[in-house]
């Protein structure tokens, strides 16, 4: 017998569904036509749960507002029921759906399950999800992103997760202490929803492991990353649990082509309205990037892309006034693979490459984010970027012509495993620099899970089909891996320390604040004169620390001082220095110093061609004048305080004339009170 409910329009404005205590309300778009313009038969198809009744239950014409249908179906109740929409003979899975519950066999369509279109506390139904909490909001500065597969990340046995939750976002909740330790602040997920697999794709022997497909019920998580039953509230869970740890929650959208913009956008507002997800990565070609960027429910969501069309967005934000003008582009960030490219020539000694990475490392955006990397989820992870030239992607079933040609790896001179002492040193030497010079640079740096743990896929650069040890992360317990992850942790640390590595401002590559030392200089074997030749492997960065503040935005207002007194408080104090010595070349080599206020000298932090890279207490070089770099190294040098001399002793005097003779040379005060400094490319006057 055909059970019958009963139905009223219910002008929903958006697709989707919403359960009430004594009913189910369904919106959705419905476009078809019979051909004299009339509408045709459909509605939606119900199925008993346990049973194999089905009920059929139309759409009337009072329901539609164009091609919107907004019903009430009375007496439904969401635990009893799955549903699908029928339009004449086909039946199709809503595109809203807030959970996928898969037929017994390919053929068989998806049924879905009714979700909630408002945060899950609006409805009566779900009374254990509270109202979602952003994590607080971040500077763009201050960021440090995490790239993770929710199922890869804590799949293996050697996550140490427990049996039932690995591979699951409850496995990335037991992993929260670990990323609290490296300095995450931010995680990246891949795409985390329901696939809408085609029947090729359905069809296809390797398993899509990275999700990306042709299409996604977006509003649905996965269910195959959930432990138990309940998707929606585990990735809930797993949200509110990084919040509440102080991380953010950034999902990758790929949008496939032919999604629509209203889908799209609608996507992005749900997740944020439901379950207060901080950031998007958005992919795919043609995107409506500036909707994106106006939207007013994505106004304090940080939204990362390949680039954003900045300059028009603030020229018409400039021709829009009142409360629908865009505040700023700071929520945007560039994210691609040139700083990749550069960094990974430069760290393997590649000629013609130093100027462009010295530009990148220092560049500053300054009004809008940008995302650095040395890897990401496609291509070779850290370990594998040192231990191979070439991809080996033939468990891929594609006879290796899959995956990026171009890796700018290096092998240190043995392709993948070697027992060779001097290989394994070189390339625990080069993750060293590459680590170092990933956190040390402007912008917002990245790091892809497990890198931290060394962790290898065997030389397989595009493990896009390996649901398997080979795409799961590896948690190494040897003693290397422990020194990597030690360094990452240290390195993250020693960034927030030093807000000069997070300017908001590009440098000027002046003594604008006249402290003695421009913001920023560049340094070769001689002292403020770099070798910026095409085989250039060596060059000295001094950050003088005094413009941090200034450079964030610290007014001299805001200071009490005008710019006389606070130069020379400055100088009284001596502001603080830091020198990136940096030698990629295949010879130990020799960087000029500048000379240092008689008050500081010259202290050695760290040097990546030691197995530990930081020193427990900064060591004072022997050689106050130059610093001897050894071969493919990074070295962080910093001023400690000099032991001050009696007053009147020889020494004393000395440190007269020693701070006498500073005076004319580049950087530093001369008679005339004009300062000469050196500009990136060539030397300036102020």
């Amino acid at each position: 017998m055909q059970r019958q409910f009963d139905t009223a329009p219910a002008y929903l404005l958006e697709p989707g569904t919403i359960v009430l205590p004594d009913g189910i309300v369904f919106g959705t778009v419905i476009r078809e036509r019979e051909e004299d313009g009339s509408l045709c038969s459909c509605g939606v198809l119900l199925y008993r749960r346990g049973s194999s009744q089905r009920v059929r239950v139309p759409f009337t014409a009072d329901c539609f507002s164009g091609s919107f249908c907004s019903m009430k179906i009375t007496g439904l109740k969401a635990e009893e029921w799955y549903y699908n929409y029928y339009c004449g003979d086909l039946i199709y899975t809503d595109p809203y759906a807030r959970r996928i519950v898969h037929g017994k066999n390919r053929q068989e369509p998806d049924f879905t399950m009714g979700g909630f279109l408002l945060p899950p506390s609006f409805s009566p139904a779900s009374p254990s999800l509270p109202v979602p909490t952003p994590a607080k909001r971040l500077e763009t500065d201050g960021r440090v992103l995490y790239c993770l597969h929710v199922k890869g990340f804590t799949r293996s046995p050697s996550s140490g997760v427990a049996r039932d939750k690995r591979g699951t976002f409850a496995g990335v909740i037991e992993k929260i202490p670990h990323l609290q330790a490296l300095g995450v602040t931010s995680l990246e997920l891949l795409p985390v929803f329901e696939p809408k697999l085609t029947p090729r794709e359905k069809a296809q022997k390797l398993p899509n492991y990275w999700n990306f497909c042709s299409g996604y019920y977006y509003f649905a998580p996965r269910a195959e990353y959930a432990a138990g039953d309940d998707p929606q509230e585990e990735f809930g869970a797993m949200t509110r649990a990084l919040h509440e740890a102080g991380m953010e929650v950034i999902l990758q959208l790929y949008f496939p082509d032919g999604t629509v913009n209203s889908e799209m956008l609608d996507a992005a507002r749900f997740y944020v309205r439901a379950y207060g997800v901080d950031g998007f990565h958005l992919m795919g070609q043609n995107l409506p990037l500036k909707q994106f960027a106006r939207d007013p429910v994505l106004s304090d969501t940080a939204l990362y892309y390949y680039t954003f069309p900045y300059e028009e967005l603030l020229r018409e934000s400039k021709e829009t006034s009142g409360p629908f003008a865009l505040r700023s582009v700071s929520r945007l960030f560039d994210y691609n693979d040139d700083y990749l490219y550069l960094l990974r020539k430069f760290v393997k000694s590649d000629d013609y490459v130093t100027p462009d990475f010295i530009h990148a490392f220092l560049e500053v955006p300054g009004d809008h984010g940008s995302v650095r990397y040395v890897t990401n989820y496609a291509g070779f992870t850290l370990a594998d970027l040192v231990s191979y030239s070439h991809k080996h992607n033939e468990a891929n079933g594609e006879e290796n012509s899959d995956g990026n040609d171009r890796n700018e790896s290096w092998n240190c001179g043995a392709e993948g495993r070697s027992r060779k002492r001097q290989i394994q040193e070189l390339r625990q030497r080069q993750i060293r620099n590459f680590l170092i010079l990933l956190f040390l640079t402007q912008g917002t740096p990245l790091l892809t899970a497990g890198d931290e743990r060394l962790n290898s896929q065997g030389g397989n650069n595009n493990p896009y089909c390996q649901d398997n040890e080979t795409g799961w992360v590896n948690w190494n317990e040897g003693p290397q891996a422990q020194e990597t992850e030690t360094l990452v942790a240290a390195l993250s640390a020693f960034r927030r320390e030093h807000p000069i590595l997070r300017a908001a401002k590009p440098f000027q590559y002046s003594d604008y604040l006249s402290v003695g030392f421009p913001d920023v200089s560049l340094h070769g074997r001689e002292p403020w004169k770099p070798e910026l030749n095409p085989y250039s492997h060596t060059i000295g960065i001094l950050f003088c620390e005094a413009y941090a503040q200034r450079n964030a935005g610290q007014s001299r207002e805001a200071s009490g001082t005008d710019n006389g007194e606070q130069s020379a408080q400055t100088m009284q104090s001596a502001p603080p220095l830091l020198y990136i010595a940096v030698n990629m070349h295949w010879k130990p080599q020799q960087l000029g110093l500048p000379t240092l206020p008689q008050t500081l000298l010259w202290a050695c932090a760290a040097d990546s061609s030691r197995a530990t890279v930081f020193a427990d207490i900064p060591e004072i070089l022997s050689d106050q004048q130059s610093v001897t770099v050894p071969e493919r190294s990074v070295q962080i040098l910093v001023t400690a305080a000099a032991p001050q001399p009696e007053s009147g002793s020889r020494t004393g005097n000395r440190a007269k004339k020693r701070k006498s003779s500073l005076s004319g040379q580049p950087g530093i005060p001369s008679a005339s009170g004009r300062i000469e400094t050196l500009s990136a490319f060539g030397q300036t006057e102020v």
